[in-house]
């Protein structure tokens, strides 16, 4: 946990004396006062769970002095402070299909992994296939076919290894396959990829390879297209898996049993019932499955707050679909600063979505991208909650790329449901499109595209000074340097909804007891006693909000304690805090 020395702002050298002695000095416990030392630590948290043994669960009691133990049943394993049922056989690794299933070491979750798509497996370029549980480098492709002298010979489903040696006998090795010499003129044959036509005088083949694949039955096969992935498979719905026969010409789909569901293309078994009640949502609280989607800001019951006021929805769509352009929308102009809506944290499910309407954190008033994922994330939808007053936004385009050719993208603006303008422009490879202008009076949209695009675009690294916490990366919070000193951005939480309930942030960005977080303006003795955005003034040695003496409250400053003056330091005039 990171702490401050006593005093909150850095002592310049001119007032240390009096600094040094204000700060009051520690004193030496004393062994045979009792009544003075420091009261042990309750054994748990109110309401904290965890796991006495792998079959034995516990909850805090309310008065945080015991710890209640919830014996698990036979076929369950305490897990995070909750009896999971047993999905699997603990450390257990086994093939369906072409994917391998691990069971992890408490035997309650399965993960997949794709031999096709597999990171451990050293593909020698015919892909790789899961047998005995692990992911191997094919030898051969499966079921292709080959001669060997006057036998043929074939390669096993899963193209790990070449099965016997068949003799032809009296007949004749073609392409891989045992035909007798003669034949019906035009009759036609599949050898693995290869089609076989009998000759006009019906004396032995002609050989051709298919582009994609051999299919049909004996004197009438053909050359096929592939509508899959021979023996890839996949998941049809959520019970039912979908297999590509060998040839890759159909699928064929069979039902998951009971109790199970398909994930990646395989049946798990259900380890967990998810339990999503009133939420409508955000994750359940028991499996972490959605429990729908949410246009507005998810709430931490799991309901979903929708803006009361017009919506600004600037959507980017483009051309060729392959390519990967994101979309990026800023309230100061500025691109890269950390409050602009992007990919990287303004969507939905983001804990530190831009906080536009300065609520504290994620709300109705912030505005949320819409975007799926790489494979059709097109299009990309910024939705922004529009203010009272009048405001301007900076819209930007980047071509994230590392391939040649140009996209064609569209920028369309809605004000409510309703079409405002179109804007079109080519992007190239790793340029920003960035003159698109959308200004807000209050009661109409406007827009305006000067053009301009930057070239081999990139947003440098974040800068480690702050104003506010938007102004730091992810993860990170901006800390009051004090008086004399810059503040900076710090690893941590920036309000209480970055905990995990009933922890609450505090002033050194950490997650605590919310009971050891004191309010504003509150007895406190160092920075972590403060919640977060305060801190324990050195005078008064109580929570405050500090303020500068020029700004406007409930404008500029004050927003998180609502105070309505500034009630400047003793000394230098220039900072102050905030009251009532």
């Amino acid at each position: 946990m990171r702490r401050r020395p006593c005093s909150w702002w850095p002592v310049p050298s001119l007032l240390a004396t009096a600094f040094l002695l204000a700060c009051p000095t520690p004193l030496e416990p004393d062994d045979d006062d009792d009544d003075h030392r420091q009261r042990e630590e309750d054994p748990c948290e109110a309401g904290e769970i965890g796991c006495l043994d792998d079959a034995t669960a516990w909850v805090c009691s309310d008065d945080g002095d015991e710890q209640i133990e919830a014996p698990c049943r036979d076929d369950q394993r305490c897990v995070d402070g909750a009896c999971r049922a047993l999905a699997c056989e603990p450390d257990a690794h086994v093939c369906q299909g072409n994917a391998r299933v691990l069971c992890d070491a408490t035997g309650t979750t399965q993960t997949v992994d794709q031999c096709d798509a597999s990171t451990t497996c050293e593909d020698g370029g015919l892909g790789c296939a899961c047998s005995m549980g692990f992911c191997l480098p094919r030898v051969c492709e499966p079921l292709a076919v080959r001669c060997v002298g006057n036998g043929a010979q074939s390669c096993d489903d899963k193209g790990l290894r070449w099965g016997e040696l068949q003799d032809c006998g009296a007949d004749s090795c073609y392409a891989g396959r045992c035909l007798a010499a003669t034949c019906t003129a035009g009759a036609t044959f599949c050898a693995g990829r290869t089609l076989l036509t009998c000759e006009s005088d019906g004396s032995g083949y002609q050989e051709s390879t298919c582009e994609e694949t051999c299919g049909g039955a004996d004197g009438s096969a053909a050359c096929v297209a592939q509508i899959c992935t021979p023996l890839a498979t996949s998941c049809a719905d959520v019970d039912t898996v979908a297999t590509c026969n060998q040839q890759g010409t159909a699928l064929v789909t069979s039902d998951c049993e009971s109790g199970q569901r398909c994930e990646s293309g395989v049946c798990l078994n259900d380890s967990c019932v998810p339990s999503c009640g009133a939420r409508v949502c955000g994750p359940d609280p028991v499996c972490g499955v959605s429990c729908g989607a949410c246009a507005g800001t998810c709430t931490a019951a799991g309901q979903c707050e929708l803006p009361t006021g017009p919506v600004l929805s600037i959507e980017l769509s483009w051309t060729p679909t392959a390519k990967d352009l994101d979309l990026w929308v800023s309230k100061s102009g500025t691109i890269c600063e950390a409050a602009s809506c992007s990919y990287t944290t303004c969507t939905a499910g983001d804990a530190q979505r831009p906080d536009w309407d300065n609520s504290g954190g994620p709300s109705a008033g912030d505005p949320v991208l819409d975007i799926q994922g790489p494979a059709d994330s097109n299009p990309e939808i910024a939705h922004v909650p529009l203010p009272v007053g009048s405001q301007t936004y900076a819209v930007g385009v980047d071509h994230y790329s590392t391939e040649t050719g140009a996209a064609s993208a569209t920028i369309r603006i809605y004000l409510d449901d309703a079409l405002v303008s179109t804007h079109s422009r080519s992007v190239n490879p790793d340029a920003l499109w960035s003159g698109v202008t959308v200004s807000w009076n209050g009661t109409s949209v406007s827009s305006n595209d000067d053009g301009e695009m930057v070239a081999a675009f990139a947003c440098e690294n974040a800068a480690t000074t702050c104003t506010v916490d938007t102004d730091c990366p992810e993860g990170e919070a901006c800390m009051d340097g004090g008086l004399l000193g810059s503040d900076t951005c710090v690893e941590g939480c920036r309000t209480d909804a970055d905990c995990t309930s009933p922890l609450a942030c505090n002033g050194a960005r950490d997650c605590v007891t919310a009971s050891t977080v004191a309010e504003w303006k509150e007895a406190c003795s160092e920075l972590a006693d403060c919640p977060a955005g305060f801190h324990c003034d050195y005078f008064t040695q109580l929570c405050e909000e500090e303020c500068s003496v020029g700004c406007d409250p409930g404008i500029d400053c004050c927003l998180r304690s609502g105070g309505d003056t500034c009630v400047a330091d003793p000394i230098l005039q220039l900072f102050g805090n905030c009251a009532l």
